[in-house]
């Protein structure tokens, strides 16, 4: 599998995720909050910016804005899915991250 950058927000506000979670990244002084999922239009593994807003739209969908500006939609329960979880190993080694920075954010 390979890993690309994604899209500009202009050209793809929102994503929609399944099989997802929210992560904690601490590193140095500063916290911050990321979607993990599976993003059920482009048929990829996602994990987003910092999440800056965060609230629950329904019994059934999460809504975050990044940093960016990007909407996404985190919809179903709680979740893995392989592709994803091998984004998410590159994304923590391609920010200088170990696995100890990374902990499951709870609401």
């Amino acid at each position: 599998m390979s890993l690309w950058r994604t899209a500009p927000v202009q050209d793809h506000p929102v994503v929609r995720l399944v099989d997802w979670k929210i992560i904690r990244v601490t590193a140095g002084d500063e916290d911050t909050i990321h979607f993990v999922g599976f993003d059920q239009d482009n048929r990829e593994g996602r994990v987003s910016s910092a999440i800056s807003q965060l609230h629950r739209s329904s019994e059934n969908e999460m809504v975050g804005i990044t940093s960016t500006g990007r909407e996404y939609r985190a919809q179903g329960a709680q979740g893995t899915n392989s592709e994803s979880e091998y984004v998410l190993v590159r994304w923590v080694k391609l920010n200088g991250l170990s696995e100890g920075d990374i902990s499951l954010f709870q609401e």
